[in-house]
This record gives C-alpha cells, sequence and structure tokens, in this order.
C-alpha cells in the first residue's frame, strides 16, 4: 500500500499534523524525510511477508516431525527442500484457520474492553464460545494430522487422533485459567510478565497435547477397533 504516493501522503499527513510543527520549524523537512523513508517499504513489506511465510513453515515441520515420530509403519516424509515447500504450501492453508482460531479465542475479552462495537460483540456471542473455537481447533488438527502423516491415512484414525488433542488442549486451558484465578495470576511475583509466562507454559502443554494425539491416531491405524490383533 505504501507503493502508492496517495497513501503516502495521507498517512505521513496524519503523522506530521500530530507534531508540535509548523512551517517554520522544519514540518517540510519532516515531510520530505518520512516520504524517503517509506517510498521503498511496499518492497521491503514483500520480503518482509516471504521471510515470514517461510519461517511460520517452522511450526509445520516441528508437527510434521511429531507426526512422522508418531507414524506406525516408520515411514518417512519427503526430504528437504521438497519438504520445506510442502510445509510452506500447509502454512498458506493453514495460517488463515489459526489466525481465525486466535480471533475467535481472544473476540470475547476485546468485545467486553471495547464495548462499542456492536458487530464484535455480536460475533464474540455467536462464535466466541467455547464450543465455537473446540469445533475449529478440531477441524485444523484432523487437516494438520492427515496431510503430515507420510503413510496411508483413514478418517476415523485422523479424526480421533484431533478429537483427542483437542479435548486435551482445552482440559490444558481451563485448567491453566483456574490456577491462575486461585494462585492470584503470579502478578505478585512475575508483575507484567505473568501473562507471558502464562502463555508460554500453555503452548508447551498444548504442543504435548497435539503430539500425543498424533500417536493416538497412529495406534488406530496400527490397530483398528474390532480387527484381530
Amino acid at each position: 500500500m505504501l507503493d502508492d504516493p496517495g497513501v503516502r501522503e495521507d498517512l505521513i499527513g496524519e503523522i506530521v499534523a500530530n507534531l508540535p510543527l509548523t512551517e517554520v520549524e522544519g514540518r517540510r523537512e519532516v515531510e520530505d524525510f518520512l516520504d524517503q523513508l517509506t517510498s521503498g517499504a511496499g518492497s521491503l513489506g514483500v520480503i518482509s511477508a516471504v521471510i515470514l511465510l517461510y519461517s511460520a513453515s517452522s511450526t509445520v515441520s516441528a508437527m510434521r516431525h511429531a507426526v512422522v515420530t508418531a507414524n506406525e509403519n516408520r515411514a518417512s516424509g519427503p526430504s528437504f527442500p521438497k519438504n520445506k515447500g510442502l510445509d510452506v504450501v500447509i502454512t498458506l492453508v493453514t495460517l488463515p484457520l489459526t489466525l481465525l482460531l486466535v480471533a475467535l479465542s481472544v473476540s470475547r475479552p476485546l468485545s467486553r474492553a471495547v464495548d462499542d462495537s456492536r458487530l464484535l460483540s455480536d460475533l464474540a456471542s455467536a462464535f466466541g464460545g467455547p464450543l465455537a473455537i473446540s469445533l475449529l481447533g478440531l477441524a485444523l488438527l484432523t487437516w494438520m494430522f492427515w496431510v503430515l502423516n507420510p503413510g496411508r491415512s483413514d478418517w476415523l484414525s485422523v479424526f480421533t487422533g484431533a478429537a483427542t488433542a483437542t479435548v486435551l488442549v482445552a482440559v490444558v486451558s481451563f485448567g491453566l485459567r483456574a490456577w491462575f484465578e486461585l494462585s492470584g495470576g503470579g502478578s505478585a511475583v512475575y508483575g507484567f510478565l505473568a501473562g507471558f509466562i502464562g502463555v508460554l507454559l500453555f503452548l508447551n502443554l498444548a504442543s504435548m497435547a497435539i503430539v500425543f494425539g498424533a500417536h493416538v491416531a497412529s495406534a488406530i491405524r496400527s490397530k483398528p477397533w474390532g480387527s484381530p490383533t
């Protein structure tokens, strides 16, 4: 967007308008400086987006490693660089769902903080509850377990593994919330870092739950229910 001179001019004008400057005090010099500073930002933004996409695919790579490790036939996926390319493609598909999941997770606290937004309140009340978030998480994990498994997958095993992981992640979420409420949130010890530490703890335990779900899916594939041992 910053490659558009009109957009850049509007943005710079808004910034300079909030600075205590007059024409005599160098307003024009500041505008020229900001224009030169942002003139190449569009290309840098594209480069940054590509780099961030490549980096974000490392999360998919880590999940791929977990699913491959859990594979009952010890099958392995493609080697680098093909596996990295697939991880980037999977990230492009998965990222919108992940962002939607995060948005729904914070929609209700955000709607309480911004209580003058009717649209946000309606979306939070309709889709920001535990059931909607769990269903979206289940769909996301089912897709991930299916697409990352190097061997043949049936939907029963994939769905069961994803459902197990979803339930465990929900248990972790509710358990940590209860623990932080009972302990006072840890703010007396960690201050403003308590929230950040809580998020890291949740991500660590949730990751274990997802890996466990991958092993459940593998166990069902290797010994389907009702088949002779």
